[in-house]
């Protein structure tokens, strides 16, 4: 009897081993059926966002704002108000991320486009021009977030949604007080 089981054990063992389970799939007529059928791949096949959806993870939206239609960035409303915090958390923000372009805060340099990096890479346009000043709040939220020629994209570095805007407050606080000197 054990004889029996062990040629049972080393027969189905050498089957297996010799065997692929495409070879055996397709000796069974109705399990070729199986695997090749019609089915949804719902990673593949992705869907345009629906407008005015509510993001339940947390995250916002996303819009492919390079190749989307520039007027729609215009119509972002900046919700956070200008208080004294959101402009100190948006000064912060911009000596971290911005000031080394665009310029220091404090003195004279404050986003004129004169910052370290401008030094060695022409080009970095100044906060305080009269182009920048009629950019939109929606506009510059989606320069932070997404770049642009030369700028890079900063939406992965400041990540929180309140944190972007807050800078875009600041720029203008900044704009506002260079107009008044």
């Amino acid at each position: 009897m054990r004889s029996a089981a062990r040629v049972v054990v080393l027969t189905t063992l050498f089957l297996g081993v010799s065997c692929s389970l495409d070879d055996v799939m397709h000796a069974v007529p109705w399990f070729g059926n199986m695997i090749h059928q019609p089915s949804i791949k719902p990673y593949a096949m992705t869907r345009p966002v629906p407008e005015g959806i509510v993001p339940v993870d947390g995250r916002e939206p996303d819009w492919a704002w390079p190749t989307a239609d520039p007027s729609f960035v215009n119509t972002l409303i900046n919700p956070r108000t200008r208080t004294a915090e959101s402009l100190e958390r948006g000064r912060e923000l911009y000596d971290i991320f911005c000031a080394v372009c665009h310029g220091p805060t404090g003195g004279n340099a404050q986003g004129m486009g004169d910052g370290p990096v401008a030094r060695k890479l022409p080009g970095v346009p100044s906060l305080l021009t009269e182009r920048a000043k009629a950019y939109s709040d929606g506009y510059l939220y989606s320069m932070i977030r997404y770049g642009r020629g030369l700028m890079w994209r900063y939406g992965d570095k400041i990540r929180r949604v309140d944190d972007r805007w807050d800078v875009v407050n600041y720029m203008r606080q900044l704009q506002i007080v260079t107009e008044a000197q």
